[in-house]
């Protein structure tokens, strides 16, 4: 339940053509976004070992990342943003922060290991990094304006319905820097030195240049640098 990473609060499309007198046409389309949404999980250090121990809060037993309780999917850049994370994370550490999944406290309840026991080994729920300056990363967003013209030119001497029309495209013409959402994963204290999750320690400029679209191959990479595209297309 939640939101898709495809939901923008706001959306704007708008594209067009027109033809001057004398031949010359101008197409445009562009597409702003406000931010999309994040799913915030539990840190689960990349690996699964032990983690029914650590992460696994309903006790189903699965290895796989929980989301954070008290929210639902998409929950980031919409219910939590800015200082709002903070706030959710000291909430999850002081309930759950030291705490026994249920599968460690059936091992407590069949007398294999005492709580204590477990703590010193690591089993236990894990106590989640503060985003240090209280100000996480925010989702980008998505801003591309594309401009194309073309001239067609009507070669009458090669019989009627003969053109060829030279174009220029130019793609995010205006060079808007695009970025891609950080991770909604929340490190705990262990992993929070990481770069593109909502809560690490690492700067903005970091994390901006490891997410900052850049160009592909072709044309077709939108929101990647501005790139240009010329072609000649003849019709008859």
């Amino acid at each position: 339940m939640g939101r898709s990473d495809m939901d923008h609060t706001n959306e704007l499309s708008f594209g067009g053509s027109i033809g001057l007198k004398g031949g010359l046409e101008i197409g445009a389309i562009g597409h702003f976004y406000s931010a999309p949404p994040s799913t915030l999980f539990i840190d689960t250090e990349g690996n699964s070992t032990g983690e029914i121990f650590k992460t696994d809060l309903d006790g189903d037993g699965q290895f796989s990342q929980e989301v954070l309780p008290g929210t639902n999917a998409g929950a980031y850049m919409h219910q939590i943003k800015g200082k709002g994370l903070n706030q959710a994370i000291t909430a999850f550490n002081t309930k759950y922060a030291g705490q026994l999944t249920p599968a460690g406290q059936e091992l407590v309840s069949a007398g294999l290991f005492t709580q204590t026991q477990l703590t010193e080994l690591g089993a236990v729920i894990p106590t989640l990094a503060l985003q240090p300056a209280n100000h996480p990363r925010s989702n980008p967003a998505f801003r591309t304006f594309d401009l194309n013209t073309s001239y067609p030119l009507h070669l009458k001497f090669l019989g009627a319905g003969t053109t060829i029309t030279p174009t220029v495209a130019f793609y995010n013409l205006f060079n808007m820097a695009n970025f891609a959402s950080v991770t909604g994963t929340v490190l705990d204290t262990n992993d929070s030195t990481l770069t593109n999750d909502v809560n690490s320690t690492n700067s903005w400029s970091d994390a901006n240049t490891s997410l900052r679209t850049t160009r592909n191959s072709g044309t077709f990479d939108q929101g990647g640098p501005r790139s240009t595209e010329f072609s000649l297309k003849f019709e008859f």
